[in-house]
């Protein structure tokens, strides 16, 4: 496989909504803000952009660049800015700035308010956060304006040590949770009813009414099947585990690494099972040779009657050693691993995510490696890109339904990947054949690295991380 694709990085102060804001209201008679564009092995560009009311027209306002070297531009059609860099070849680049903030605080103030895990509810009206001391949030999307606010959160504290995954069942009242701690537990999450009065704050305390063990190290990731009365969990421990909700136990074990290895996982993801095509190829990727429609449970396996829409499921695995492993779930059986290029870096799979109606498969690796395949063709990926070597902490694939495709477009999004990194600068970037672009950035995080991002089935766009805030787009 060759090098990874090198696209550019385009920054913004966090603040420079406000600082416009000001200008335009009259709080200032101008004002400045910073923007940055980078791109490995060529010079960084920064440049301040002064902010002044038109002279004509005073309810306009000029954006200007000191030096020239990059531009912004304000498209008020859509309420949209754009950076430019020729310098770079960095074409304008839109800015996606919040919509609406949801400021989390962990009840332990002694530990910093980093969120480790994140998921927003099927139905659109609550998000879960967790945090670094084992507890876990559950917030109304209806409680906050453009300014973070605190109201109506559940609280639990279901594990010993820091959030790994955060699941809401497909009814949005119940969630799975799972931890460092070796555990899953499920929470109740009937939402708080609506105090009567406004201004007030409140919050109800909640225990896990099951918690399944079985893993022996930290869980990294956890889905839930169908319904959701069967779960599954990926661990350090090198195994995924399916487990029975109604009774707290174990169905099954299936072991990660291929011909008998013990390899610590990463990041698991699950879908229908599609189309793939596991020929082995000949790099030492090891394959069954057939097609994805032919995989499921022969006549000699036994089925456990604990199990519930299994069938017909694939399991995709990113591992440690930087290869990841398929298993059909119905059959709990290996059908690929990928294989480990000669003398190539073997960063840890860090983030996966599978699109069966699609046919594609993304991972992204701890040294900030984002690779997409056809899993029609898997023994070569259709394009490899990185920013810089900051960790990929989480990977998806956008539909084109949302505020942010209507924005670029359709044909665009529907194409694209949203990806969440470790160094705070999450982005949008297209997946189409050919070179790789980005297509926008995630911009209001101040550095601080970004954990998880999730699309909302009505299309919206969040993003949560270690400044404690949750970020709706």
């Amino acid at each position: 496989m060759s090098l990874p694709y090198i696209l550019p990085i385009t920054t913004v102060q966090p603040s420079f909504q406000e600082v416009i804001s000001d200008v335009k209201s009259g709080q200032a008679p101008f004002d400045t803000f910073w923007v940055s564009c980078y791109k490995e092995t060529a010079p960084s560009v920064h440049e301040k952009i002064k902010v002044t009311l038109d002279d004509i027209d005073r309810d306009a306002i000029n954006l200007e660049p000191k030096d020239g070297s990059l531009s912004i531009s304000h498209h008020d059609a859509q309420d949209l800015y754009t950076i430019q860099c020729v310098s770079l070849n960095v074409p304008p680049t839109p800015l996606f700035c919040p919509r609406k903030e949801y400021m989390t605080l962990d009840n332990n103030p002694k530990l910093p308010q980093h969120i480790t895990a994140f998921d927003v509810s099927p139905d659109g009206t609550q998000f879960a956060v967790g945090f670094l001391s084992g507890t876990v949030q559950i917030h109304p999307t209806t409680s906050s304006s453009t300014q973070p606010e605190v109201s109506r959160i559940t609280v639990a504290r279901p594990h010993h040590s820091s959030l790994t995954s955060l699941r809401f069942f497909p009814s949005s009242r119940v969630l799975l949770t799972a931890g460092a701690d070796f555990t899953l537990t499920i929470l109740p999450a009937e939402p708080v009813p609506t105090s009567s009065s406004l201004n007030s704050s409140v919050s109800k305390t909640i225990s896990p009414v099951r918690t399944l063990k079985g893993h022996t190290q930290s869980i990294v990731s956890s889905a839930i099947i169908a319904r959701g009365r069967n779960v599954l969990s990926c661990a350090k421990d090198g195994t995924i585990r399916l487990w029975d909700v109604s009774t707290s136990t174990q169905i099954s074990v299936m072991t990660i690494g291929g011909m008998g290895k013990f390899t610590p996982g990463a990041s698991m993801s699950v879908g229908d099972q599609g189309e793939w095509n596991f020929a082995k190829n000949s790099l030492n990727g090891s394959g069954i040779g057939h097609q994805g429609h032919h995989l499921g449970r022969t006549a000699e396996q036994k089925f456990d009657e604990r199990e519930v829409d299994t069938a017909g499921k694939t399991v995709v695995c990113g591992l440690q050693d930087g290869s990841f492993e398929v298993f059909d779930l119905g059959s709990k059986q290996s059908v690929y691993h990928s294989s480990l290029r000669p003398n190539a870096r073997r960063s840890a799979l860090t983030a996966i995510n599978y699109a069966p109606m699609q046919s594609l498969l993304v991972t992204g690796s701890s040294d900030g490696v984002v690779t997409v395949y056809d899993t029609r063709s898997l023994s070569e990926p259709l394009l490899s890109f990185a920013r810089n070597s900051a960790s990929i902490e989480d990977v998806m694939f956008m539909s084109p339904n949302g505020p942010l495709s209507s924005t670029l477009g359709e044909s665009n999004l529907s194409g694209g990947v949203a990806i969440a990194t470790a160094d705070g600068l999450p982005y949008i970037a297209s997946i189409k054949p050919g070179e790789p672009r980005v297509l926008g950035e995630l911009v209001g995080s101040d550095c601080d690295g970004i954990r998880a991002v999730r699309e909302s089935t009505d299309g919206d766009l969040w993003a949560a991380g270690d400044d404690g805030i949750v970020r709706k787009y």
